[in-house]
């Protein structure tokens, strides 16, 4: 089944399922394809964690069963009825008014099944889903499941930030004509301030004829073309530019014999991205990148609500920031949306997290981690599986400048270089405005061979703190070593670098707020005079900008280029 986003209009349905499901553990593997006990009710979306409070609850392993019944109206039949999910995790089964309907794999990848088949119209229709969240060292984010003396599991997850799990994304019904669009692509082949030139891709589902039609945010038709692989001339574009989210509308009609059976709309935003002389260009100027990890950790996080998005996001841009990441995990898509809509940059992530060795004494006699046959079958696959899935997704957006493929991949050594090639060729495959491609590292220069790192367009280097605390000037000192051994090993490589943050495990001589916020506060100066010594350090990345005061932050990136 194709993914474009579902939307509504006078050809195409969706009605959002969030809200209140039914919802049973099923740790005795009893299985309830044709209905659940009817005993708790949770929200959707939701993490089971945020859901329960009862530790055994929110750490639980193994299946777990969701229902919900649904009212298809007589007039869809004839049309193609599917179920699109935003997110599982991780396992799921779907079946609807008791039979199978389709099964999906994978945390943070977006899927549809198509139900058509299944469905009674003119009635209620009860939609069951079968979720396994036990994670595996084939999944990604890599993990494994721990039993303990009791007999309970429980996810023991290999990447830095939690997993989650169930239906924590939405849930949409949608339908779609017979005779319809299944995949749209575009990229700009001209930009000048005279005249721009976007070259569309459309892939259809029967013999029908397509029509291009763009429109400015005021609604006005600035270009037109007919059938599915075309250009459209805009004269005078207004570009899509940080904190000035100018967003087209560029709407497809499929019709045959006269008769109009599908529409389309895609927001397109005019600009140009690139790597030129080690730095990021938008539009042809030189941008530094200034960034925030958008946090999916907690209940009450950015991504909890789009409005709470919404405000943290001009907050960013009021600071002088430009620029979004998610620190390993795959943002959700409202949040690129918006960020579309906001004129903010994306570094898109795929969760490939979790993987690889960490220390030279876990190398042993299988050799090193990506050249093993288990992880070159069955992760590589699982790997190949996301990248398109996310690139898919969000290969429309105007606001993704670059993907990031790996995160944290561990030590690498030559003999994983074929499986980053196959990686990093597959992906090039994918994206027609051929973003850089890059990866997040946090070993020392030394640790990652050469091969390896030549398949990057940029690196993200992210400087943890290990081990005892011992003050800020040290940290700072780190961070210079560190970069001056990526400078000289790299002197081309645009280096991003994702500044430290102290915590309270990490600072066990420091207990309040206040003297928490001031060493950061501390080490944030004198990390930007390390940043300013290193001419390949294109962009700088927060955990958090709750972490130190804001006149620090703006100061620094309001009054540097």
């Amino acid at each position: 089944m194709e993914l474009l986003y579902p939307i509504d209009n006078e050809f195409r349905h969706s009605i959002p399922l969030d809200g209140s499901w039914y919802f049973a553990f099923d740790e005795n593997q009893i299985g309830w394809e044709a209905g659940i006990p009817k005993r708790t009710v949770v929200n959707v979306p939701a993490d089971i964690q945020d859901s329960f409070i009862k530790p055994t609850e929110r750490s639980f392993s193994g299946t777990m069963w969701y229902e919900r019944t649904m009212f298809i109206p007589k007039e869809w039949l004839g049309e193609t009825v599917y179920l699109h999910f935003e997110g599982v995790g991780r396992r799921a089964e779907i079946y609807v008014n008791g039979s199978v309907a389709g099964r999906h794999e994978g945390v943070f990848i977006p899927f549809a099944i198509d139900i058509t088949r299944q469905i009674r119209y003119g009635e209620e229709n009860k939609i069951v889903i079968q979720i396994s969240n036990g994670i595996t060292p084939y999944d990604l984010p890599t993990g494994h499941v721990r039993v303990g003396a009791d007999g309970r599991k429980v996810n023991v997850n290999h990447s830095d930030y939690p997993v989650p799990t169930g239906l924590y994304a939405s849930v949409h019904l949608c339908t779609v004509p017979q005779n319809r669009i299944t995949d749209v692509d575009y990229h700009i082949e001209k930009v000048t301030p005279e005249e721009a030139v976007i070259h569309y891709m459309v892939k259809i589902k029967g013999n029908c004829l397509v029509t291009a039609i763009l429109r400015d945010r005021e609604g006005r038709v600035v270009a037109t073309s007919v059938g599915g692989n075309g250009r459209l001339l805009i004269h005078t574009p207004h570009l899509w530019d940080i904190g000035d989210g100018y967003l087209y509308r560029l709407d497809f009609d499929v019709s045959r014999l006269g008769k109009h059976h599908d529409t389309y709309s895609l927001p397109i935003g005019i600009r140009t991205i690139e790597i030129d002389n080690q730095t990021w260009c938008i539009n042809g100027k030189q941008v530094i990148l200034r960034g925030v990890r958008v946090d999916g950790r907690h209940v009450d996080a950015m991504t909890a609500s789009p409005i709470m998005a919404r405000r943290e996001l001009i907050r960013l841009l009021e600071l002088g920031g430009n620029c979004i990441f998610s620190g390993g995990y795959t943002l959700p898509e409202y949040i690129i949306t918006l960020a579309d809509q906001m004129g903010l940059l994306v570094i898109d992530e795929i969760s490939a997290a979790g993987m690889g060795i960490k220390n030279v004494a876990d190398f042993d006699d299988k050799g090193s981690y990506y050249s093993q046959a288990d992880v070159k079958i069955r992760v590589m696959q699982s790997h190949l599986n996301i990248v398109k899935a996310i690139m898919n997704r969000d290969k429309n957006h105007s606001s993704v400048i670059g993907w990031s493929l790996f995160y944290e991949p561990g030590m690498l050594v030559d003999d994983d270089e074929r499986y980053f090639n196959e990686v990093y060729a597959y992906a090039k495959t994918l994206d027609r405005q051929y973003r850089p491609l890059g990866m997040t590292v946090n070993l020392s220069v030394n640790d990652i061979c050469k091969s390896c790192i030549a398949y990057n367009n940029f690196l993200i280097i992210s400087q943890w703190v290990h081990g005892e605390f011992a003050g800020p000037e040290a940290l700072a000192d780190d961070l210079s070593q560190g970069l001056h051994e990526w400078q000289e090993q790299y002197p081309t490589m645009p280096l991003i670098v994702r500044l430290a943050e102290y915590n309270h495990r990490d600072v066990k001589n420091y207990f309040s707020v206040a003297e928490r916020i001031d060493i950061n506060e501390q080490y944030l100066l004198q990390a930007y005079e390390v940043l300013e010594q290193r001419h390949n350090v294109v962009g700088e990345l927060m955990d958090s900008l709750q972490i130190t005061h804001p006149a620090i932050i703006r100061r620094r990136w309001k009054h540097t280029i």
